[in-house]
């Protein structure tokens, strides 16, 4: 088994953190959603130093082998969890469940009493897995394109069974 890293992002990361959310994108997201959907979400990766200054600025935990990203996790504030991506070749290996292990870590840390998440349709199945709940479905402009969005919620108080 390879030998993984849970770390705080950094800066020189961010090469490697946008080429694993537009390569995913592509792969994992492209059964869900149409083409052109598919590839405005990936080009977002384009700006680079404007993701450097976005995870920077969040708590944002990677999971690396061998210098290698194989996923990034985003926590926002109180408890919003913003980007969450797995490598599509590296997904069921556990690197999701660490991350979100230290997604829950950081929300308590900051004293959240419930993590929130607006994840795609592809990514819904892990976070129900991870006690997620549906507060809302949504249709809302990402990248100029319209997309169903589903809204969850996780109570931090609450005691839950690894999946």
């Amino acid at each position: 088994m390879e030998q993984r890293t849970l770390r705080r992002f950094q800066a020189d990361d961010t090469a490697q953190v946008c080429q694993l959310y537009a390569a995913t994108t592509r792969l994992i997201n492209g059964t869900d959603y149409t083409p052109e959907q598919i590839e405005r979400w990936a080009h977002f990766a384009d700006d680079v130093d404007g993701w450097c200054e976005r995870l920077l600025r969040h708590r944002t935990n990677v999971i690396a082998s061998a210098g290698r990203i194989l996923g990034f996790a985003e926590l926002e504030g109180d408890g919003e969890v913003g980007y969450f991506y797995v490598d599509a070749h590296h997904q069921g290996r556990g690197i999701g469940s660490s991350l979100m292990l230290a997604l829950v870590a950081d929300a308590q840390a900051q004293s959240s009493l419930q993590l929130r998440a607006a994840v795609s349709i592809s990514a819904l199945p892990f976070f129900q897995r991870h006690g997620f709940t549906t507060t809302a479905v949504n249709r809302p402009l990402v990248c100029g394109v319209e997309a169903v969005q589903y809204r969850l919620a996780r109570s931090l108080t609450d005691r839950l069974s690894p999946p």
